[in-house]
């Protein structure tokens, strides 16, 4: 998301950028469509749509020899702020 805007932007050099004839692959403050700089949102936490389940599998209770472990349960559930967008089709 763009600060600015508050406008869906896929960065350059993210994922899709990768394997186009420009081969764009530096992840920079650009629109990747037009080029433009944006100022990138770190975090939905000032502005969300919802706040959201997400569960995360947890491997850290596994004891080795370079780590004690912890346990807790083997999926860990986080609220977290989320942002509705409807897709073009």
């Amino acid at each position: 998301i763009d600060e600015k805007t508050q406008q869906l932007v896929a960065p350059q050099g993210s994922m899709g950028f990768r394997w186009e004839g420009a081969a764009k692959w530096n992840l920079e403050p650009k629109d990747g469509k037009s080029g433009e700089e944006v100022t990138l949102q770190l975090g939905l936490l000032e502005n969300h749509d919802d706040v959201v389940d997400v569960a995360f599998p947890y491997f850290g209770g596994i004891k080795s020899e370079y780590f004690e472990g912890v346990a807790l349960d083997d999926v860990l559930v986080h609220r977290l702020p989320a942002k509705r967008i409807t897709l073009a089709n």
